[in-house]
């Protein structure tokens, strides 16, 4: 995560552009969240990425706002 961050850090200060480092880990889609009672119940089954996720739609708008907005990072 460090290296990446001034890596990119270093590319941006070189080249004026905005570069954006988005961590996707465990995208969950609407429909997916009438699930979250069965996988509480059974913590095992998503054992590796229970704690975080991030919704689909948001994931989609910060991804739009990346591309089409200047001068945020």
């Amino acid at each position: 995560k460090i290296v990446n961050e001034k890596t990119a850090r270093a590319f941006a200060l070189r080249s004026g552009f905005d570069i954006y480092a988005l961590r996707i880990g465990n995208v969950i889609e609407p429909h997916e969240y009438s699930l979250f009672p069965k996988w509480f119940a059974d913590p095992g089954f998503r054992k590796r990425i229970a704690w975080s996720y991030v919704d689909a739609r948001d994931l989609g708008q910060i991804t739009l706002r990346a591309i089409e907005k200047d001068g945020l990072g």
